[in-house]
């Protein structure tokens, strides 16, 4: 409780005391000037003035100086109340500084986490208990149709087949922590790929777990796989099948690791004594020196 003109306190209760570091004798009968109270002084003469104006002071943000010169972020909350005769005003003062330092931690940890979904470069796609999609990053929504799937489940949205196979997958993610698989999706330009898919249970305190699923696209792995196999398959073909007998070996040890057909007519021996020989047995001694 403060005299209105000079700001000058009457009384305080003990959780003022405690909140600022004050003992009684320290602040009855100072000012709120003798003691700094206000950072800016003018905060308090605008809230005078909003008063006069009959307007209600409540929970308004202002940096409130305690004891030892800390600045403290407060919300003040006043009332104009009559003592003896005279004005007065009584005043609230409820110190949020910890709890903006934690809202600031918390929204700095947000910002983080948004920055990390949006700039990673796979697909990733959030889906509650009741396996309805309910985020995905921009990379997910540039392919496929997410506004249409947002708080839908799999049967809402997909053909009963499809929406089986993938309550299937999730159902295994919720109860196991983790399942991985590839499958082949049309995106929104009808483009089909294959993706890689990873699903994992998000289990946060008190809440009900999340699914979360990291999603990559592996078509041109698969491709290369696919030419890589097809290449191999060309080449075993033409090694096996050449008339010209052929074979692959060590270069260190000479030792046989493949011959084909051709080689086995010509020399006699068969693939199992071939690959338990080395070049050295088939080739006169001054070649030798030539094919390491």
């Amino acid at each position: 409780i403060t005299t209105v003109a000079e700001g000058m306190f009457k009384d305080v209760n003990n959780a003022f005391l405690k909140q600022f570091g004050y003992e009684r004798e320290e602040i009855i009968g100072k000012t709120v000037r003798e003691l700094n109270f206000y950072n800016n002084i003018r905060d308090r003469d605008k809230l005078l003035l909003k008063l006069l104006d009959k307007e209600p002071i409540r929970a308004i943000e202002m940096k409130i100086v305690n004891k030892n010169g800390e600045i403290r972020d407060c919300l003040i909350s006043m009332n104009m109340i009559t003592i003896d005769g005279h004005p007065h005003l009584i005043t609230s003062v409820d110190d949020i500084t910890n709890l903006k330092k934690i809202d600031s931690a918390l929204q700095e940890s947000e910002a983080r986490l948004n920055a990390f979904m949006e700039f990673i470069p796979a697909l990733i796609l959030i889906k509650d208990e009741q396996l309805r999609s309910i985020y995905a990053n921009d990379n997910f929504k540039k392919l496929f149709p997410f506004d249409e799937w947002y708080m839908k489940k799999p049967h809402e949205v997909f053909s009963k087949e499809v929406a089986d196979y993938m309550i299937e997958q999730d159902t295994f993610a919720l109860e196991k922590g983790f399942i991985e698989y590839e499958e082949d999706w049309t995106d929104l330009s009808g483009n089909t790929n294959t993706y890689y898919t990873q699903k994992f249970r998000i289990q946060i305190a008190g809440k009900s777990p999340l699914i979360g699923a990291i999603i990559s696209d592996i078509s041109k792995r698969k491709q290369a796989e696919a030419a890589l196999t097809q290449s191999e398959t060309k080449y075993k073909y033409l090694f096996k099948n050449n008339p010209q007998p052929m074979w692959v070996y060590d270069t260190e040890t000479l030792k046989f690791l493949e011959v084909n057909d051709a080689a086995i007519e010509k020399y006699g021996y068969t693939r199992e004594e071939f690959l338990n020989m080395t070049l050295k047995e088939i080739r006169p001694e001054e070649d030798i020196p030539m094919v390491r």
